[in-house]
This record gives C-alpha cells, sequence and structure tokens, in this order.
C-alpha cells in the first residue's frame, strides 16, 4: 500500500525532462489502475490453495481430517499441547483386573453378600441391547458386565447370575428399577435395583459406583478402621497403575424407598413371571418419581442411612504404543505437554510417567491439592504441608531443576484461578508456578474448560496462549471448543493396542485400508471376477460400486412401478430420471467417503453391519468341519466417530495420538509456504505498480 502510494505521487510530480504531459485526468486514471493493481486479489486463493493441499498431505500421510480451514496454520503457532488420559494416551476399553474387598475388620463388609460387588457391576450401568445381540454403552460399564459372570437380559433390564450360587443370601437375579448415568460433576452412577435371593426372598439396593474420592463421604465416617484403610489403599492402587473405582450398596427393602416402590410390599416367592413382570413394571412407574440426590448425597445425620462399601473395581487401560514416542518428539520441539484428566490423581501419575510425559529421572512430583475445609495443600513424598509463598517459591526452585514436575488436582486449579479467591499464594502460583503443571487429574469439564480458559486469555507472557486439546470423550468437549486447535480420534478398536507391539499400528490400519477410507487402500492384486461382497454393493470397488447402481435402479424402478398401478396421481419421472438419480447417489457416497468424518463414518458402520449379517449367516450355513470365509478376528469391526468429533477441528483417523505431531509439522510447514506466497504475490503487485507509475 505505501509503494502504491508512492508511485501514484510520482505520476504528479513534474519531471522537467520528461517530456510527457498527461492530463491531470489522465493522472487520475493512472492512479486509480495502481490503486487496482496493488490490491492482491489472487492472495486469497492462492493461500486457501496452499492450504488445502497441506491438508491433503496431512490426509495421506497419517489419516487425519482438518475439517476447520484455520486449523491447519494455527497449529503452527500452537506452544502447549493438552491430552485426555483414557482412551486418549491410553486404550479406549479397560480391563477389569480385580475386586479389592473391604477389610475384614470393617463391619460393613459384614452387612452385604459376599458377592455385593458383582451385584454392584451388573446392575449399576445403562447399557442398552441392540437387535444383534450386541450391548452399546459405556466400555467400562461393558467390561465390569463381561468380568463378573452375570448375564445381562436387555428387554427385561434384568441380569441373571451363571454361577451356581453358595449360600442362600447370594443373589441369583436382580432387575434395574431406576437407573443414573454418569454424571462427570459428580463422577459417580446409580442405580435401584430388585435382587432376588438363592432362597426365593426379594430385596430393593441401592447400588452406586464412582471416583473413590466423591464416594467416600457416602460411606460410614465413623468407622475409623475403614475410613484409614480407604485412603493408603486408594493411593497404593493409583500407584500400581490401576483406574480404581468404588463400589458402594444398601439394602432399603425395610426402609422408605421400598414402600414407595412396592406399595403393596415386595414380591413373594410364589409369583408367576407374568404376575413378577407386572410388579416390576409397576415398580419402574413409581421409581420415576426418585432423583439421584435422595442417593448420591452424604447422610446429613446419624438417623440417615449410609451406603455399605463393599470394594474396589481395579480397572487397568494399556498405554498405546505410539505414545512415549509421540510425547518424546513434542517435548523435543519445545512444547509443553501436559495431562488433563478425571481420573484418579495416583494412577494419573502412574500413567504420565510410563507415558514420558514426567521427566527422567525424577526426584520429586509436588502435588497441588485442597483438603476437606476447602484451603490448598501442598504433598511431597507422602507428606502433607500447608501451601505458603515460601513453599510455593521452594517448588518453584525445585522445578526450575528440571528433575521435579508439579501436579493438581482439578478443584485444586480451579480455587487457585477463582477470582473470589484473591490472596498472595494464589497470585504467585498464577503467575509463576501454574502453567509448569504436566499433570491435571481428578478433573472435572468444567475444571478442563476453566484451565485452558486461563491458558489462553493470560496476558503472562509465561504462560502458554496458543493451545491445542487433544481427548475422544464427551468429557473433553467443554475444553477442545475452547481451544485454538481440537484434535478427537475415533474409537471401536478395543485391546488391539495391547496385543500390537510395533510402534505403526500396522493391523489397524489395514482395517482402515480395507474400508477405503480417502486414499488408504490396500494394494493387492485382485481378479476380475467379483466376489460375494461386491455383488452385494460392499466395498469400494467398481464391481461393488456398479451393484450399489444396478441395487438402486432395480428398487427405483419398482417403486415407479407402483407409484404407477396404485389409485395416486401417477409420478412424472422416468426410468432415465432414476437412473441418473442412483449414479448421483453413488458419487455422493465418494464424496463422503473422501471427505471423511461422520458421514463416512455411518457409511462404513452401516457396511460392517451388512458384513456381520453376513457373516452369521454364513456361519450357521457352513458346516461344522468347515471355515467360513467371513469368519472374525475376535475383534470388533466397527469403526465409530468418538463424541469428541462434534467439536474438534481436526479428526485422527486412528485409535492413537500418532498424528499430533506430524500435524504441527504440516502447520508450520503450511504457514512457512503461505508466508513464502505471500510475498511473491506482494512482490508482483509492486511490480505492476512500478510498472504502471514509470510507463
Amino acid at each position: 500500500a505505501t509503494f502504491a502510494v508512492g508511485a501514484c505521487a510520482y505520476l504528479f510530480v513534474d519531471n522537467p525532462g520528461d517530456r510527457r504531459k498527461d492530463s491531470v485526468f489522465k493522472r487520475i486514471v493512472q492512479c486509480t489502475r495502481i490503486a487496482v493493481a496493488s490490491v492482491p486479489s489472487d492472495l486469497p486463493v492462492s493461500l486457501a490453495a496452499s492450504a488445502r493441499q497441506c491438508a491433503a498431505v496431512l490426509r495421506e500421510e497419517t489419516d487425519a481430517v482438518c475439517s476447520e480451514p484455520g486449523a491447519l496454520l494455527e497449529s503452527s503457532k500452537v506452544d502447549m499441547i493438552v491430552f485426555d488420559k483414557t482412551g486418549t494416551l491410553t486404550a479406549d476399553t479397560q480391563s477389569l483386573i480385580k475386586i479389592v474387598q473391604p477389610p475384614s475388620k470393617s463391619s460393613t463388609a459384614e452387612l452385604l453378600s459376599p458377592s455385593a460387588s458383582d451385584v454392584v457391576l451388573a446392575g449399576c450401568h445403562t447399557l442398552i441391547g441392540m437387535d444383534d445381540g450386541s450391548l452399546v454403552g459405556d466400555p467400562l460399564d461393558k467390561s465390569s458386565l463381561e468380568s463378573t459372570g452375570w448375564k445381562y437380559i436387555p428387554h427385561e433390564r434384568s441380569a441373571a447370575s451363571q454361577e451356581k450360587p453358595k449360600m442362600a443370601t447370594d443373589p441369583v437375579k436382580l432387575w434395574q428399577l431406576r437407573s443414573f448415568p454418569f454424571d462427570p460433576i459428580r463422577k459417580m452412577s446409580s442405580a435401584i435395583i430388585l435382587v432376588q435371593l438363592k432362597s426365593g426372598d426379594f430385596r430393593v439396593w441401592v447400588v452406586a459406583k464412582g471416583a473413590p474420592t466423591k464416594m467416600q463421604p457416602l460411606f460410614d465416617e465413623q468407622n475409623k478402621t475403614l475410613t484409614q484403610w480407604y485412603g493408603r489403599k486408594i493411593q497404593k492402587l493409583g500407584t500400581l497403575g490401576y483406574r480404581s473405582i468404588s463400589l458402594g450398596a444398601l439394602d432399603v427393602s425395610i426402609i422408605e424407598p421400598a414402600r414407595a416402590l412396592f406399595p403393596s410390599g415386595l414380591p413373594k416367592n410364589e409369583l408367576r413371571h407374568s404376575e413378577l413382570e407386572c410388579l416390576v413394571q409397576e415398580a419402574r412407574s413409581n421409581a420415576r418419581s426418585f432423583h439421584r440426590n435422595s442417593i448420591e448425597r452424604q447422610p446429613s445425620n446419624s438417623l440417615e442411612y449410609h451406603l455399605s462399601f463393599v470394594g474396589f473395581a481395579c480397572f487397568n487401560a494399556a498405554m498405546r504404543v505410539s505414545t512415549p514416542r509421540v510425547i518424546g518428539e513434542l517435548k523435543a520441539a519445545d512444547l509443553k505437554v501436559t495431562m488433563l484428566t478425571g481420573d484418579d490423581l495416583y494412577a494419573s501419575i502412574s500413567a504420565a510417567k510410563k507415558a514420558g510425559i514426567f521427566p527422567q529421572p525424577l526426584a520429586n512430583v509436588h502435588v497441588l491439592k485442597v483438603n476437606a475445609s476447602g484451603t490448598l495443600e501442598w504433598e511431597m513424598n507422602e507428606q502433607v504441608r500447608e501451601l505458603s509463598v515460601s513453599n510455593a517459591r521452594k517448588i518453584h526452585r525445585d522445578i526450575s531443576r528440571g528433575r521435579s514436575v508439579l501436579a493438581a488436582t482439578g478443584n485444586a486449579v480451579s480455587a487457585i484461578l477463582s477470582e473470589t479467591e484473591v490472596s498472595r499464594v494464589n497470585e504467585y502460583l498464577r503467575g509463576q508456578l501454574l502453567h509448569q503443571a504436566s499433570l491435571i487429574a481428578s478433573a472435572s469439564p468444567d475444571d478442563k474448560l476453566t484451565f485452558v480458559q486461563w491458558l489462553k486469555h493470560s496476558r503472562d507472557k509465561r504462560v502458554a496462549n496458543r493451545v491445542l486439546v487433544c481427548g475422544d470423550g464427551v468429557n473433553d468437549i467443554a475444553a477442545m471448543r475452547e481451544a485454538d486447535v481440537s484434535v478427537a480420534m475415533l474409537s471401536g478398536f478395543g485391546h488391539e493396542s495391547e496385543a500390537d507391539e510395533s510402534d505403526v499400528d500396522v493391523r489397524r490400519r489395514e482395517k482402515l485400508k480395507r474400508r477405503r477410507i480417502g486414499s488408504n487402500r490396500l494394494t493387492e492384486t485382485r481378479s476380475n471376477k467379483p466376489n460375494h461382497e461386491e455383488l452385494l454393493g460392499i466395498g469400494n470397488s467398481p464391481a461393488a460400486a456398479s451393484a450399489r447402481i444396478q441395487l438402486r435402479i432395480k428398487k427405483g424402478l419398482h417403486t415407479l412401478q407402483q407409484n404407477n398401478s396404485s389409485n395416486d396421481p401417477p409420478v412424472h419421472a422416468t426410468p432415465l430420471d432414476v437412473t441418473f438419480s442412483s449414479i448421483q447417489e453413488e458419487l455422493r457416497r465418494y464424496k463422503e467417503l473422501k471427505k471423511g468424518g461422520s458421514g463416512a463414518a455411518k457409511i462404513l458402520e452401516d457396511e460392517a453391519r451388512l458384513r456381520r449379517s453376513l457373516q452369521q449367516k454364513a456361519d450357521i450355513d457352513a458346516p461344522a468341519n468347515e471355515i467360513s470365509i467371513y469368519e472374525s478376528d475376535g475383534s470388533d469391526s466397527s469403526i465409530k466417530a468418538g463424541e469428541a468429533c462434534l467439536a474438534s477441528s481436526v479428526t485422527l483417523l486412528r485409535p492413537c495420538i500418532s498424528g499430533v505431531e506430524t500435524l504441527v509439522r504440516t502447520g508450520v510447514a503450511a504457514a512457512a509456504c503461505s508466508i513464502s506466497l505471500y510475498r511473491k504475490v506482494v512482490l508482483n503487485c509492486m511490480l505492476s505498480c512500478y510498472n504502471l507509475a514509470t510507463l
């Protein structure tokens, strides 16, 4: 613009040696031409083409789909990467390793059946049964139910024990009367169930499961033996790397909830099945008046009943093979890496060590927590101290040496960033320490959102202002929407990351290639004769596409014939219109698969469902000594878009974080290409202005 103004001014300067005597009108016209030439009209198109080319390279190399145009360039400026833990750094499925029973000296261990922990896991869930017999819901609930030995009956919303009961008080069957799904704020779920014992008696139980720290107030805190053992066990299980879920139950058969559910009394053993089902349906209608606050709250006085603690369910999710490599590359690029998770603090510390987020060798882990009175405290080497400015300075000096790290809980972060809490300690933590935190655990969605907002809008230059958040679940959506760049992953690959020992997930990439997502295709020799799947329109081969078009044409002609033969007004359509619409539908399918995202995931899920139905039919028709050509490898073949895909600007078409480091590199390359292109276009505009001013 400055060069154009100078060129226009040059036209109005009278040069004695210049023989041209242009009029003022001609000079004004020339100035207008210079002004038009100074505007780089090709720049937006050129930059868009450059960004699109970089996005295509990113898609081809790392199976990453960029859904927002500016996300790729924005990724070149990030200085902090925030990862979720479960399903992101670790596998998206968790296996139940063991049940830790309460201590024998605890009176709560004798209130219910020894198998009460299995009853809680089998009855406290929100799983939904599908027509094909599969269960849909939280992977944690599915893993829990499979490990208990109880069989869930979806149409009855009941579960039956598959093991032979030993005692008369052992439960043999249960019915869900009311279930409350997992609440990310409360960090627990609960249910009201009807339990049938081996003796034939019926009991009403209230069951709950959730984070150990959130469940502890629901138990009897007057039991000192249980309280002391409870805290030590949480820390020990977390140190071993387990994700522990606390289980609680209460028999309410003789108190108010049972009377409200069954006004005429609990079912009797001699009832027929139809009569029992009518009573259960009536109880479910009565249970609609119950609210989860009546179950998931701490008793206010000694007259109210406490839940009985029945054990810890210990889950283990394997660390993805590519996680340490990706974390190492990001840290080598001088990017700050932080884990932001809702899991337990000590289990998250163990996972952070395995993932490489904590430096090695590691001297100390400084933990900022909030005690029962609501004040901040500092924990190091199992020693808890009150947090003061002098202690905060010691932590800062220790972390600056590079061998210690800072971890915090979600409520501690919210307390530090709270505007109502104004103190010297909070000001020092906000200005000097909090941005150096490598782990924030036990964080609710609001805590995650508060932390990301502070990172983005902090005026302190030492705090990261460009944040990339990577997650896979609905708990991460709020933080991902606030982040500058958000990355989501696909789910539904089960335990494959545990079995694969290579850094590159070969089997999972093979699955993606078989589904013909984008340019990922298997380069294998094929015969000219189409197979059975292609004849049914499954796949992306020319034969499958031709079969799909033929099936659409056949269906359209049949519909057209039915409409014309009926008494309704005739439809003004010809067989040629049906043919063209079938071809256009196939083109739309091709574009959706090439584009990726939720549309492509739906198409692939429909094909996977058709494959499964073919496999089931082949298994039925095949002889016992014959192996079906549709034999499964024992893993779930469905690829599902996780909830976080709804809010992400980039989606990884793989169930691991391998690709985040390539996203940052590609963003830097796209920014460098855009700057170079900008310089070339501006230089061209300057030369045009110079020519118009001098010629």
